[in-house]
């Protein structure tokens, strides 16, 4: 941006996946310092941003409940997917719908990446024309899984969309 040049932004991934993720006014001192503390949220464009903002709650607030760790691990989440450019991820009573700009030759190479477990969990499919939300739709399995194993799960599936992307971009 400095030299002039355009730098394609992407719109952060929309996260909707059913936990209990939230900061309660008791951890934080005030209702008003929880909308301080989710707005900063809000604005986090990095993992490393993230990791601040967590290090400066356990020295102001102490250890964080187990709501603040989901409504962390949802950004985390969030941070992920939009690296590699996934537009929604929405939970549904039978699966977690990922909205992906993925043609069926792109993924055909993704998934030869994925390890076995992962893998079993997952199912493409292109998405309908009047769909705006994106090219394919990965379906993952996440009946009878805890949301860690879902976080586990995502977080790993889009590290190795990054690594496979990286390795063709920039081919060695």
């Amino acid at each position: 941006e400095l030299q002039g040049q355009q730098i394609s932004k992407a719109n952060p991934t929309i996260v909707d996946i059913n936990t209990t993720a939230f900061i309660p006014d008791e951890w934080v001192g005030s209702a008003e310092q929880k909308m301080i503390e989710y707005k900063r949220l809000a604005d986090v464009k990095s993992q490393l941003e993230l990791d601040y903002i967590t290090e400066e709650w356990k020295d102001r607030f102490s250890k964080a409940p187990e709501s603040v760790e989901n409504l962390i691990k949802l950004i985390k989440i969030r941070l992920a997917a939009t690296d590699v450019k996934i537009s929604l991820i929405r939970e549904t009573s039978e699966n977690i719908r990922i909205y992906t700009p993925f043609l069926q030759a792109e993924w055909n190479i993704i998934q030869k990446t994925l390890p076995s477990n992962i893998l079993k969990k997952l199912k493409f499919t292109i998405a309908p024309k009047s769909c705006t939300d994106g090219k394919s739709i990965i379906l993952m399995n996440s009946q009878y899984s805890s949301f860690n194993e879902i976080f586990d799960t995502l977080t790993n599936l889009f590290y190795y969309i990054k690594e496979t992307a990286n390795k063709y971009q920039n081919p060695s």
